[in-house]
Parts: C-alpha cells; sequence; structure tokens
C-alpha cells in the first residue's frame, strides 16, 4: 500500500510486506522535489500529514538523477545525523532492505520493454 502527496512538505506512506507475513508502516515527509532531478525526504511519523510537526529527522533520503547518451544514472545518499545512528540502522536491518529493493527495482527494469524503457521528447 503506499499513499502520495507529492510537494515539497507532502507525504508518503508506504507498507512494506514481508515474505514471512510481517508489515511495516513508514511515513515520508518530502523536502525537495526537482523535476526531473532530484527528490529528497525524511522519515517522519507514521501517519504523519502536511503542515503536522515533527521531531528531529532520523534520516534524510536523496534521489539525484543524471541522464547522459539515453541512460540514466539514479545516486541515492541517506543521511543520518551521527554515525552511531547510521550503525545502528545498519544492524537492524536497514541497509539489507535497501539492497533488496534495488534488486527488486532492477528485475523490474529487465521486464520492460526497449520503448518503455526509452523515452524520446
Amino acid at each position: 500500500m503506499s499513499e502520495v502527496d507529492l510537494r515539497v512538505g507532502g507525504a508518503w506512506r508506504q507498507v512494506m510486506r514481508f515474505p514471512a507475513g510481517n508489515e511495516y508502516g513508514y511515513t515520508s515527509i518530502f523536502l525537495e522535489i526537482v523535476p526531473p532531478a532530484r527528490l529528497a525526504w525524511r522519515d517522519a511519523p507514521d501517519g504523519s500529514r502536511f503542515g503536522d510537526p515533527l521531531p528531529d529527522a532520523t534520516f534524510v533520503t536523496s534521489l539525484d538523477f543524471e541522464e547522459a547518451d539515453g541512460q540514466t544514472t539514479l545516486t541515492v545518499q541517506v543521511t543520518f545525523p551521527t554515525v552511531a545512528e547510521r550503525e545502528a540502522a545498519v544492524a537492524r536491518g536497514f541497509a539489507r532492505t535497501v539492497t533488496d529493493s534495488f534488486d527488486k527495482f532492477a528485475a523490474y527494469l529487465t521486464t520492460l520493454g526497449p520503448a518503455a524503457r526509452r523515452q524520446e521528447p
């Protein structure tokens, strides 16, 4: 399940479902939107909405898209306030979950035909 309010300050709520049947819901708030080059968001208490007061971010994620020669490079950066917080997230499986997501995304991209992968202006 996913809900998106794609504007700066808007929320993105998603529920991840794992093979064992457990679910993990989370909410993020968009910080920066620069079509088609950049998206940045921070974590927020689950269920947060536009304008809700928020505690300090646990982490901030940015995606940067760069097109060159018909190919798009995606750069992902996740920034934690401290090294200790980053290490704690890694110990809880954060990095593995992100890596698994990229693997699934790459597999999905291979199912797209050439016309879907390349859109001419």
